[in-house]
């Protein structure tokens, strides 16, 4: 007996796609208020504290004297108060940029009771790690009377006593800086921008960390959307219950596939989208209608992306070619129609929420809690000035917009899911 597969439910398919695409972006768009942002901010306050500390240990650093030993000896110490810096928790400098050369010649990182070490040690106390000297790069010998060059401490790499008369000198403190170890150090000012960067890194939440997070409830709604559409539709088949758990296994494997391929194609989109337009001056690009074209952009990529899809599966499953391009034609003209139509609510919407003003607009929008009128018009009465009130009345557009796109994907949704 030949099993016949019922038809390819295309109706639910194009309506559950808007709605994963809006889940997507108004996830990332709340990980962004909620997470990034403030992640951000942290990472901005520690930028400025440590640049305004590196650059104070720089001047404090500057030589004022005409003793060449002195200069010698202090370029030294200039060093051990480099490395005290960056290995202070706070500063929390990569392992590699706290490095000397061992007795192998090798430039090695210090370990963890030598970091812990130098943090305990304070300027004008014997050397923190025993059997570590400092070498001149540009030697004394060379440079006799270059008061500067001795005391810099760019001009210092640590080494071990072994390391500092075999490798760095070859055998005789007379010689020069051996050619493979002159340019092994990094200058302070790399220090300082290598530390920055592995800590916005470290503070900053990435492009796919975000995404994950961003793309998680997506794939959440369309297998649980999927699962009790496929559940329903079990319910009057004959077959036993294994086979039921079988078609049920199945198709979660193959929701969690399409949500998150929905879920990540609408993130990148938008990710894409906001990297364009982070690019183009305000005066160019408002704020506020970049924003729209993200959120419109990604849901056109999303369904186009299903469109083209939903063509290939129906020729696939035997559908006549020409009706097959009829579906995908429509389905097209739907996307773009949306597309067009939203963005133009959109920015219709900020024209009036621009002329009507944020308090006008609290008013007229209900909030249950309360708590979002009181904490935002707060803001606004601590800050005051005009920037304040445009950038609340962009938020409250956006916000408008995003509710009447989100309703019009969940409408469509309900209406499709209805099943007799």
């Amino acid at each position: 007996m030949k099993l016949i597969r019922p038809e390819y439910n295309h109706l639910y398919h194009s309506a559950i796609t808007p709605v994963l695409s809006v889940t997507t972006v108004g996830t990332s768009w709340l990980v962004d208020e909620l997470w990034v942002e403030p992640k951000e901010l942290e990472y901005l306050h520690y930028e400025e504290d440590v640049t305004k500390r590196f650059e104070e240990l720089q001047l404090s650093q500057e030589i004022d004297t005409n003793s060449i030993d002195y200069a010698r000896s202090q370029g030294v110490e200039n060093e051990w108060e480099m490395m005290h810096f960056f290995a202070s928790e706070d500063v929390n400098a990569p392992s590699e940029i706290l490095q000397y050369v061992d007795d192998e010649g090798n430039l090695v990182s210090f370990t963890n009771d030598e970091l812990e070490a130098i943090r305990e040690w304070q300027p004008g106390q014997a050397y923190p790690v025993e059997g570590i000297q400092g070498h001149h790069i540009e030697t004394v010998h060379e440079n006799a009377t270059n008061i500067e060059l001795a005391g810099d401490s760019d001009n210092i790499i640590l080494a071990t006593d072994s390391a500092h008369l075999e490798y760095l000198h070859g055998g005789s403190y007379k010689n020069p800086t051996q050619d493979e170890y002159l340019d092994v150090k990094m200058s302070n000012e790399d220090r300082l921008a290598e530390t920055l960067s592995y800590n916005e890194s470290q503070i900053v939440p990435g492009f796919f960390e975000v995404g994950l997070v961003s793309i998680a409830p997506t794939a959440l709604l369309g297998i649980t959307i999927k699962q009790l559409v496929t559940y329903y539709q079990l319910q009057n088949s004959e077959l036993p219950w294994n086979e039921k758990k079988k078609v049920l296994a199945k198709t979660a494997i193959f929701s969690t596939l399409t949500s998150s391929g929905i879920g990540a194609l609408s993130y990148s989109t938008a990710s894409v989208l906001d990297w364009v337009f982070d690019d183009l001056s305000v005066g160019v690009v408002d704020e506020f209608f970049s924003s729209m074209i993200e959120i419109n952009g990604s849901l056109l990529s999303v369904q186009l992306a299903t469109t083209v899809l939903s063509y290939v599966t129906a020729l696939f499953k035997g559908v006549n070619n020409e009706q097959a391009f009829r579906n995908a034609k429509n389905q097209m003209v739907t996307a773009l129609a949306e597309f067009a139509a939203f963005s133009a609510i959109g920015l219709g919407l900020e024209l009036s929420f621009d002329m009507l003003g944020g308090v006008v607009m609290d008013a007229l929008l209900p909030d249950p809690t309360g708590v979002l009128f009181f904490l935002r018009n707060g803001y606004k009465l601590f800050k005051l000035g005009r920037k304040i009130w445009i950038k609340r009345a962009h938020e409250q557009a956006y916000k408008e917009c995003m509710l009447i796109r989100q309703n019009h994907a969940y409408q469509l949704a309900k209406g499709s899911l209805k099943l007799d």
